[in-house]
């Protein structure tokens, strides 16, 4: 399962979106920041859970780059 977080980490950390495939996630995140908006977070991140609990990061959105 690909999860979409907002501020993974931070006390404004937000589940945005879950997706089966990470296509379906990236997709939702292109649309999600198509503006440049990134809905008042600092980072956003597509990331999946490994067996033993640890956050995995697929794709990181980051305003500094992408602004």
């Amino acid at each position: 399962m690909y999860k979409i977080y907002g501020d993974y980490g931070y006390v404004s950390e937000t589940l945005l979106a879950e997706f089966d495939n990470l296509d379906q996630a990236k997709s939702w995140c292109e649309d999600y920041l198509q503006d440049g908006d990134f809905g008042g977070y600092n980072l956003i991140e597509i990331a999946t859970f490994t067996e033993n609990g640890e956050y995995d990061v697929e794709c990181r959105y980051d305003p500094e780059l992408i602004g």
